[in-house]
């Protein structure tokens, strides 16, 4: 129901329906979100949390652990970095170092958090 919602104004309706009917709309997860539009056409309709391509493919406990350990490399890679530079925040190469970490970051929030 929840593929192409954005540009199905029966599902939308629909799935409003449902949500106030229920009366639930932080307790339903809208399954197969895979666009941005359609993210936000479900909130449109009341329903917060959602999981699908759009947050992240599928993932096994072993890719979560080994996410875990890159995310932790790295995060003392850029101490040494920062530790190297100065202390200089705003030094090109901490900053690249950073956004590296920020994207592994994400994808791990993304597992945890089906918003």
């Amino acid at each position: 129901m929840i593929q192409g919602i954005s540009a199905s104004w029966t599902k939308q309706r629909l799935l409003k329906y449902l949500t106030e009917f229920m009366q639930c709309e932080n307790s339903v997860i809208a399954e197969g979100v895979e666009y941005r539009e359609d993210l936000l056409a479900i909130r449109e309709c009341g329903v917060r949390l959602s999981q699908g391509y759009y947050w992240s493919p599928p993932v096994t406990g072993d890719d979560h652990m080994l996410l875990t350990v890159e995310i932790e490399k790295q995060r003392e890679a850029l101490i040494q970095l920062v530790e190297k530079k100065g202390g200089i925040l705003t030094d090109d190469d901490v900053v690249t170092k950073s956004q590296e970490l920020d994207l592994l970051l994400t994808q791990h929030c993304r597992f945890h958090h089906p918003w």
